[in-house]
């Protein structure tokens, strides 16, 4: 979905970038109240390290688990509102009533559970309860063993 959404923004000649973060949001005073706008970022390619501003009419926070560090960059008094967690999916219900998920993905099958409590990360890494647990479900429903 992010990739078709980014095909037909860059069909309308939005311009694209990728491997960025945003350090700073970018604001303007409205003359008449004072009020301060959002109207771009300041963004660093996290490959090269250069920095470069985006400006915008409007801007759009689609941060994913980085949702809430973005908002603080606009209003540090601001509460939390994403719990983030680790998606781990396999198809079926197991004793304690999660779903399991088998996804097929290339020439492989994925198997998980999913929504596991965790902090926010750029690179998540499943641990090792969560690869036992889920070895142990899958079990239930193939053979030979998974290991």
């Amino acid at each position: 979905m992010n990739l078709a959404i980014s095909l037909t923004a860059a069909r309308y000649g939005t311009a694209m970038a990728n491997y960025t973060e945003v350090v700073s949001l970018l604001k303007t005073s409205d003359p008449a109240t004072g009020t301060e706008k959002v109207c771009g970022a300041r963004c660093r390619d996290v490959l090269t390290g250069q920095e470069f501003d985006v400006r915008a009419k409007c801007v759009i926070n689609a941060t994913g688990p980085f949702t809430d560090s973005l908002r603080k960059m606009d209003n540090q008094k601001v509460a939390n509102i994403c719990q983030p967690s680790a998606g781990v999916h396999i198809s079926g219900q197991h004793g304690d009533g999660r779903v399991i998920f088998f996804l097929p993905w290339e020439k492989m099958t994925i198997a998980g559970t999913t929504d596991s409590p965790t902090s926010i990360t750029a690179h998540p890494i499943p641990t090792e309860d969560d690869i036992n647990f889920i070895l142990n479900e899958v079990r239930n429903y193939l053979s030979p063993d998974v290991e």
